[in-house]
C-alpha cells in the first residue's frame, strides 16, 4: 500500500480586527462632517445655553479630521460658526459669547 504524504495547509484566517482598525482610521481621517458638527454645536448651546469660543473648540477639536493642523481646526470651527450665524441659528454677545437665537 502507498501512503502519499498530504502536507497540512493551514487555511488563511480573516481578521475582522484588521478591517475594523482601518474602518475606525477611516473614519477619524474623515472626521464628522458640518452638518454633524453643526448638530453639535447647536445641541451644546440647547443644553449650557452660552458657550465661549474655547468650549466650542473643545467640544469639536477631535471631531474634525486627524489629519488637520491645529491653525485649521480653528478656521474650520470658526467657518462653521459663521455658517450657523449667518443662518440665524446662533448669535454673540457683547462678550463674545455664543448663544441660540430665539426664532
Amino acid at each position: 500500500m502507498w501512503f502519499t504524504k498530504v502536507k497540512y495547509v493551514k487555511p488563511s484566517s480573516f481578521s475582522s480586527s484588521k478591517v475594523t482598525n482601518k474602518q475606525i482610521e477611516y473614519t477619524l481621517k474623515k472626521g464628522f462632517n458640518d452638518a454633524e458638527c453643526q448638530e453639535w454645536i447647536l445641541k451644546a448651546l440647547k443644553d449650557h445655553k452660552v458657550l465661549s469660543r474655547k468650549q466650542i473648540n473643545e467640544l469639536l477639536w477631535n471631531k474634525l479630521p486627524i489629519d488637520y493642523t491645529d491653525d485649521q481646526r480653528v478656521r474650520k470651527i470658526g467657518n462653521l460658526l459663521t455658517k450657523l450665524r449667518k443662518k440665524g441659528g446662533i448669535y454673540t454677545d457683547e462678550n463674545r459669547l455664543w448663544h441660540l437665537s430665539e426664532n
